[in-house]
């Protein structure tokens, strides 16, 4: 095995239980996007025990940057820690910090390991991946100005080096209807309820001629129950392999 692939290999068998130790707390106090504090103070107090140079709060308060190295080229990690609301780490993000600080460290050990090897490692704290926009506001404020090549990974059922990208489209739909009292003249009431949950049953039934790649969901927004079921408003949310236009 090459010397500095070898040295990666040792450094990730090294911190295996460190790493599995912080994957595990970062589980176990889930914080949705912009709040992530706890994992921000985690994730960055290993990297400083490490020997990384680590700014935190960097362009946003629980965002954070840990560079380690000199010259060029720079490989930059990213990782991501927001949980969802209610479901927590339903999607993984906890594996995502372990898997960036992981490979930062291994890098790492490798560039000490080589001292003709020159270049530089970052790791990337990105806050708010669900709905925040975080990736997009740090990108905005600079973060990968100087850094040649971006890193990332994502848990999933299999490996893929080069998963499919989706587009998405979300469309958001208000139904308003026309009040009248129920039991006195419902005959002269438009029930929004009914259009909306027309409108989801319909795109419920068109699911099975879908290909296994679309993806369409409806949330409920701001929806309040009234006896006069005069408003309420739906969000759909369509992914495909391919661009749409609505």
């Amino acid at each position: 095995m090459d010397p500095v692939a070898r040295s990666i290999v040792e450094a990730v068998e090294l911190n295996a239980k460190l790493l599995d130790d912080v994957q595990a707390a970062i589980w176990r106090t889930p914080e949705v996007r912009f709040e992530e504090r706890k994992a921000h103070d985690l994730l960055t107090e290993e990297l400083h025990k490490a020997g990384f140079r680590v700014t935190p709060s960097y362009i946003l308060p629980t965002g954070f940057r840990a560079e380690y190295g000199t010259g060029g080229p720079c490989v930059c990690f990213v990782a991501e820690y927001d949980a969802l609301p209610e479901a927590g780490h339903a999607c993984g993000h906890n594996l995502i910090a372990e898997a960036a600080l992981g490979a930062s460290l291994a890098l790492k050990k490798a560039l000490d390991n080589a001292p003709g090897l020159s270049g530089r490692v970052v790791c990337l704290g990105t806050p708010a991946e669900e709905g925040g926009s975080g990736k997009e506001l740090m990108l905005r404020g600079g973060a990968l100005k100087d850094v040649d090549a971006v890193v990332m990974v994502h848990p999933s059922a299999v490996n893929d080096a080069a998963p499919p990208f989706m587009a998405v489209a979300k469309v958001r739909v208000r139904y308003t209807g026309r009040a009248s009292y129920v039991v006195g003249a419902p005959a002269c009431a438009v029930n929004a309820l009914d259009a909306a949950v027309t409108a989801y049953t319909s795109a419920a039934a068109m699911r099975q001629h879908m290909r296994p790649s679309w993806k369409v969901r409806t949330q409920r927004e701001c929806y309040k129950p009234s006896w006069r079921g005069t408003l309420c408003r739906h969000r759909h949310v369509v992914r495909l392999n391919r661009q749409i236009t609505f």
